[in-house]
């Protein structure tokens, strides 16, 4: 049995280390004991303060060491005190038991040249080809329909049910989460188990067999097999945040962002899009307000038309333009069109009240009422001016409009670039309103993800400054830094669409998040 004395820091690692090894390890912190002889009469002392307790732990110690220790005897060792200071502690802890408790605790004063000394019968077997076995499940609402098929040492000749532990370790594809305690038992399900038996790991989660207890029977009877319950991104972003004292919500640029991801199948599909020339300049042109007129005030035609709801629609002439190939024009809207990013449509001047408006197909058949005045009307040549028959207009869906519209594109880039950059595992929360109790201004998070089990935060800019301020920017830079060291979070991330950073904004970043790791992007790290 082992007793480890010290206040430093190494007394405490190494009393941490071997009661993980082994059963019977306590510590000792010397100031316990010294202010026990400066205050005798604990008992009587109604005091609650930290002298007085420490007073206290001391005599309840030496309670607990005796009734575990009763007739035997208890090693004393230290990393930081003298052989000769021990010798003097082992006569005062003899005599206060003595005093106190009315049995004098044996102790001996233990001499150790090796940590393997400490850790007596211990036997570590290590067997081969029991690793890396693979198997596909599925899951309902996060949860593994199958238990774990948790493996048994199968190279002996006998495997008893008790007496043997070992640790089995779960490595889930593209699944790493932040290493907090919390999510180990979260994550792997078992009746009984928690953050001591279960544990987040660099590779996944480790969880300790065959089961904590037994109660008969076979191994198999006690072989614990828990199930898997893997949760949603934005779940895994809650759970952390409320760790570091904030709350997190979803921001309207975030559901803008999620819902045009979707659109076009995933986070590298839409990346991929946004990095060709050609289509930034496709939705550059939609977000364009100009009204393009030649010498006489006529419209331009190919470059669609800007109307009164404040959008421009789009002909084929127009896109064709921007691609130069008819092929791909014709393949570059027909794709676009089963992704449900652009729709048909006619654009019609009602009779009536003269206003030009875009009309989806959906909306009309032989007629179509006027979006303005309600006026149902057959449509003729007057209505699309245009010769011999009305040809298509194409809108660009209103959630991916605003998704461009509010630069969404660049905190994507970056994701994409992190992900690329990823070996094991990947997963983000698009843009999220961070808040606090402490502070009711929201903090926007553009970049939130977890690249291999590490929080990476961060903020995406078309300009390649912060804000307008000097001012701003050093209190957005100060708010990144405490929300990170809050969350853990190890490196901030500050990308821009422009070629470079500000020179200034770089040198407040610099100063402000030193001791972060920073990674700063540019365009050509974007569109890598």
């Amino acid at each position: 049995m082992l007793l480890i004395a010290g206040n430093e820091l190494q007394d405490f690692c190494l009393y941490y280390s071997l009661s993980r090894m082994k059963e019977n390890v306590y510590w000792l912190p010397i100031s316990f004991r010294n202010q026990f002889i400066t205050n005798k009469d604990v008992e009587n002392t109604q005091s609650a303060s930290p002298k007085i307790m420490e007073a206290e732990a001391y005599i309840y110690l030496l309670m607990f060491i005796e009734s575990q220790l009763r007739f035997r005897s208890i090693r004393l060792i230290s990393s930081s005190i003298s052989y000769s200071e021990l010798e003097e502690l082992k006569r005062g802890i003899a005599e206060d038991s003595k005093q106190n408790l009315g049995y004098e605790i044996n102790v001996i004063v233990a001499q150790v040249s090796s940590a393997k000394e400490l850790i007596p019968h211990v036997r570590k077997i290590y067997e081969k080809d029991n690793l890396y076995k693979q198997y596909r499940d599925q899951f309902h609402n996060g949860v593994s329909l199958n238990f774990i098929d948790t493996p048994k040492p199968k190279h002996l000749r006998e495997v008893p049910p008790h007496g043997l532990h070992w640790i089995t370790e779960v490595g889930i594809e593209n699944y790493q989460l932040p290493n907090l305690a919390r999510f180990g038992p979260e994550t792997i399900i078992q009746k009984n188990y928690g953050t001591d038996e279960v544990r987040t790991t660099k590779e996944g989660f480790a969880y300790f067999c065959p089961y904590i207890a037994y109660f008969g029977g076979d191994i198999d009877a006690v072989l614990v097999k828990p199930r898997i319950h893997i949760f949603e991104p934005f779940t895994i972003f809650q759970r952390h945040f409320a760790f570091g004292g904030y709350e997190v919500q979803n921001s309207d640029k975030g559901n803008y962002h999620n819902e045009t991801v979707v659109r076009f199948g995933s986070l590298s599909e839409f990346a991929d899009f946004i990095r060709d020339s050609s289509n930034r300049e496709l939705f550059n042109l939609f977000k364009d307000s100009t009204e393009y007129k030649d010498k006489e005030g006529n419209f331009v035609k190919d470059r669609g038309f800007y109307l009164k709801d404040r959008r421009r629609y789009l002909d084929f002439v127009s896109i064709y333009k921007i691609y130069g190939d008819e092929e791909k024009t014709i393949q570059q809207i027909q794709d676009l069109i089963e992704r449900s990013i652009l729709y048909r449509g006619y654009i019609f001047q009602c009779s009536v009240c003269r206003q030009y408006a875009w009309y989806s197909l959906e909306g009309i058949g032989q007629q179509f009422k006027c979006a303005r005045c309600g006026r149902t009307q057959t449509f003729h040549k007057e209505h699309w001016k245009s010769t011999p028959e009305p040809h298509w207009f194409y809108k660009l869906d209103e959630v991916v409009y605003q998704c461009y519209d509010n630069d969404c594109h660049v905190p994507i880039l970056a994701l994409d670039y992190l992900k690329k950059k990823s070996k094991r595992s990947f997963f983000y929360a698009p843009e999220i309103e961070v808040l606090s109790s402490q502070e009711p201004k929201k903090v926007e998070l553009d970049i939130c993800c977890c690249v291999d089990g590490e929080v990476v935060i961060g903020e995406a800019k078309i300009a390649s400054i912060l804000a307008n301020t000097a001012k701003e920017e050093k209190r957005m830079l100060s708010k990144y830094i405490e929300i990170a060291k809050a969350i853990n979070a190890r490196t901030i991330v500050l990308s821009t669409f422009s070629e470079a950073w500000n020179d200034k904004t770089l040198n407040y970043a610099q100063s402000i998040l030193k001791g972060k790791q920073m990674l700063f992007l540019t365009k050509s790290d974007l569109l890598k």
